[in-house]
């Protein structure tokens, strides 16, 4: 098992994700581990919460492209607010990639944290830390290291975590009308994405 360390910032992921000598995407996870005082929910009304925080979520599909599909589950665990301090969904992605998304607004120890699943290699960033790490499958060190070491720069790039607002909000108002109903929803079908304004 080889792995490679570097600043994430430093790293093109829409290039390395696309990079045939990885394999396909297989499988992710977005998690975003914050934690809010009583402050931020009584100035927020229902929709204003970070569903993983819409720049989570628009680096989650600035790697995996479109999402077709939706499921999720929402609690209020310690407040009496509109706004939900746990979710969790899953997602589907048009190629079939599948990813699990979770955010807590409850969590002392806080993190920020993606894993995604290639076929032939791992890759996962750690916001805290402000790393991105790259582990390859055995067999697959020397083609997964070229990718790699092409999609790396010397210097930090701000468009590392650039993706679609849009999209962004498409998908996190889908996730809530998904928890609130109980239901799947598909791309499109959403009747919540005007209530939905992400806090990031």
């Amino acid at each position: 098992m080889t792995e490679h360390v570097v600043p994430f910032r430093q790293v093109d992921l829409r290039r390395l994700a696309g990079d045939a000598r990885l394999g396909r995407p297989i499988a992710a996870t977005c998690t975003s581990l914050w934690f809010r005082p009583d402050a931020y929910f009584g100035a927020r009304r229902a929709g204003e919460a970070e569903y993983g925080t819409v720049r989570q979520v628009e680096l989650l599909l600035s790697v995996l492209g479109e999402w077709t599909e939706v499921v999720a589950v929402a609690a209020r665990r310690t407040r009496r607010t509109a706004i939900e301090e746990l979710t969790a969904a899953l997602v589907v992605f048009a190629d079939g990639t599948i990813a699990t998304v979770l955010n807590s607004l409850l969590a002392a120890r806080e993190v920020g944290w993606f894993r995604f699943d290639f076929e032939h290699a791992t890759v996962e960033i750690d916001h805290q830390q402000g790393i991105c790490k790259l582990t390859a499958t055995a067999g697959r060190e020397q083609p997964v290291a070229q990718a790699w070491n092409e999609s790396v720069s010397l210097v930090a790039t701000e468009d590392s975590e650039a993706g679609d607002r849009t999209a962004g909000h498409e998908l996190l108002a889908a996730l809530r009308e998904a928890a609130r109903t109980g239901r799947s929803v598909r791309r499109g079908e959403s009747s919540d994405e005007n209530a939905f304004t992400a806090t990031g």
